[in-house]
């Protein structure tokens, strides 16, 4: 074989090693670019998902910046509401206080009122013993004095209990004195001017 010949086949061989690495080469960088391509496809998924919780952290900034904003005023209404209720309490203290004084108010005037009626009914009885003595004259005879004073004395007495029961035809029975003919020497009679009135309010 010549040179030449040999020339041509380290040639062809020489294309062959060179055509065979070429084809190697060219896999691993089709095979690199798909693994490359896979990777830019997960980086725009991370920076998707980056930007997605960048979204959620700023909600929730945001709702933790209403919440607090909430837990301000409700502290801020916590301290009204205890002030008012301290306020309350102050103004409840004294409304008792004063609902104890007027107790003893009442109390005391509720005695009054009682000692006043005792003395009333006491100065009525004396006016109407003196009235009845006053005109012991104009019965017929001592004897019916007594008896008419007694009787009538019951009977006002019945009448101080029982306001409403009807006792005139029973007083019919037992009369009083005669009117003076001048009207000067008048018994006070229930009724009129000189008469002590007797305190109507009944206490519990």
């Amino acid at each position: 074989m010549s040179v030449i010949d040999r020339l041509y086949s380290y040639k062809e061989d020489l294309y062959g090693v060179i055509g065979s690495d070429h084809l190697f080469v060219k896999h691993n960088l089709m095979k690199k670019q798909g693994v490359l391509n896979e990777s830019k496809k997960k980086v725009r998924l991370l920076v998707d998902e980056k930007d997605k919780l960048k979204k959620d952290l700023e909600a929730a900034q945001s709702d933790v910046a209403e919440f607090s904003k909430r837990c301000e005023l409700a502290s801020q209404a916590q301290e009204i509401m205890a002030k008012a209720l301290a306020e309350a309490n102050t103004q409840r203290k004294w409304m008792l206080d004063k609902i104890t004084q007027l107790e003893e108010m009442v109390e005391s005037l509720r005695a009054e009122c009682y000692d006043l009626r005792g003395e009333n009914l006491s100065l009525k009885s004396e006016t109407r013993k003196q009235s009845q003595f006053k005109f012991t004259l104009d019965y017929e005879n001592l004897q019916t004095f007594f008896f008419n004073f007694g009787a009538r004395q019951v009977l006002a007495e019945v009448k101080e209990l029982h306001p409403n029961l009807d006792l005139f035809a029973i007083e019919a029975d037992y009369p009083a004195p005669e009117e003076a003919e001048d009207g000067a020497d008048q018994p006070p009679t229930e009724g009129t001017e000189d008469s002590v009135d007797q305190p109507t309010t009944e206490w519990a």
